[in-house]
């Protein structure tokens, strides 16, 4: 594609950019929000585009607990606390109206516990009919342990279960959530940690991309 071959990328941490109602951000400590939004990178396209940017790269826009967003508690819903679908609406529509095109971050090896599926595993345990989404060892679990029963992202992060990404039905919900962010109007997608995911995941991710937007980049 012309435009990302000579695409000027510029990446936004959006929490730590700005803040519609309130401008620019205090410096805050690494694991608080800042309160930066989506309104107020709306605000910013303007000055980003006479910098010469043709591609915005935004970090997660799913609901989260953390100011990264990379551990989704559900990974296919934008967070309120960016402004929600009609802040994202609003945004892509100014963005593409001054010549932007907009690339999104999602994290797919890993939710957050309040993630709605590993929440019923934490009540059931493997009778849960979603037992098989994650890399379970015994239960009940020993949450905040070194080894609390199950497989979960980097040392400590136990917060962050792996999904099993062998499981059809994740795969299946994984693509749901590709598809959906590009139905809003993302112009592409930026798979965080692919070198993590199986690469028979990753066609069929990017299948179910090119079944929404054919001209989309899945980097």
């Amino acid at each position: 594609l012309a435009w990302w071959r000579d695409a000027v990328l510029y990446t936004v941490f959006v929490d730590r950019y700005r803040r519609g109602a309130g401008g620019f951000l205090d410096r805050p400590r690494e694991d608080d929000r800042a309160g930066g939004d989506l309104d107020g990178l709306r605000a910013a396209l303007p000055h980003l585009s006479a910098l010469g940017v043709t591609v915005l790269h935004l970090t997660p826009l799913c609901l989260s607990a953390s100011a990264h967003r990379y551990d989704a508690v559900d990974p296919a819903a934008v967070d309120p606390t960016l402004g929600g679908e009609a802040a994202l609406a609003a945004f892509l529509q100014e963005a593409h109206a001054v010549g932007l095109r907009v690339l999104l971050d999602l994290a797919l090896t890993h939710v957050h516990r309040d993630h709605f599926a590993f929440s019923d595993v934490r009540a059931r345990g493997f009778a849960s009919p979603y037992a098989p989404w994650f890399r379970l060892r015994r239960f009940p679990f020993d949450e905040g342990a070194p080894d609390p029963g199950y497989e979960h992202y980097q040392k400590g992060r136990w917060q962050e279960p792996l999904l099993e990404l062998r499981c059809d039905d994740v795969v299946e919900y994984l693509c749901d959530v590709v598809s959906g962010w590009l139905r809003r109007g993302a112009d592409g997608l930026r798979i965080d940690a692919a070198a993590d995911l199986p690469p028979s995941v990753l066609r069929r991710l990017a299948a179910a991309a090119r079944a929404v937007r054919p001209e989309a980049v899945l980097l």
